[in-house]
């Protein structure tokens, strides 16, 4: 895959904004992974029994957080399939 090192959108390098991204999604699997071995580890009643509050509350609202930001982000792509696309498409190379 390859995209155009010229493209810009509005205000900002197109470039720089998926670097940003993958770098974002690297951090959220990431995340995912460490959560995944406290599941395996530990019950849901256990975790909300014996976990820190504070740590619990801030995980929650954090995790909600994403979870509102990448709804909306969702509802855009679904809203813009009926539109020509102005991202930048990939190619094979």
């Amino acid at each position: 895959m390859s995209y155009s090192n010229h493209e810009q959108g509005e205000g900002f390098s197109v470039l720089q904004l998926n670097s940003e991204l993958r770098h974002a999604q690297f951090e959220l699997v990431s995340a995912h992974c460490a959560i995944h071995q406290l599941r395996l580890r530990y019950s849901l009643e256990d975790i909300a029994r014996f976990g820190r509050r504070d740590v619990l509350r801030k995980s929650a609202q954090a995790a909600s957080a994403l979870h509102e930001f990448y709804l909306g982000i969702s509802e855009r792509i679904r809203g813009n399939n009926s539109e020509p696309s102005s991202a930048p498409q990939s190619t094979e190379e």
